[in-house]
């Protein structure tokens, strides 16, 4: 058997529902993101389903990545905030916000041109 480590955090989960086709129409076929054929991964992925794909593993903490398109991604964040404090994980999120509707003031900016990126990460 291979040595593994004593525990593990596993920085990149997304625990998803493809019947929640607004949040993921991507796994239903309804929008393509260039990702080739992603019918392998359009299935339910919820904290059980790790639980029970990572046996044997000491894996003490999770951190979930948005998966959910666009403005769907901040409600998403929420419900894994919810499930967190329901299911014990994910331990930390990591989600975007939307696009605002207006930009800082360039005065404001630091000294690149581009907008910054909106992302939002939650620790537990």
């Amino acid at each position: 058997m291979t040595a593994r480590p004593a525990r593990i955090v596993d920085a990149h989960v997304h625990l998803w529902d493809p019947a929640n086709v607004e949040w993921y129409p991507y796994l239903g076929g309804g929008q393509d993101l260039g990702m080739g054929d992603v019918t392998g991964m359009a299935c339910r992925f919820d904290v059980p389903t790790y639980r029970a794909e990572a046996p044997g593993w000491n894996v003490e903490k999770w951190v979930n990545v948005a998966a959910a398109t666009g403005r769907h991604s901040v409600a998403e964040a929420l419900e894994m905030d919810r499930r967190a404090d329901t299911e014990g994980h994910p331990d930390a999120i990591v989600g975007g916000l939307p696009r605002p509707t207006r930009w800082p003031s360039r005065s404001r900016c630091s000294t690149s041109n581009s907008p910054p990126a909106a992302s939002v990460a939650s620790g537990r």
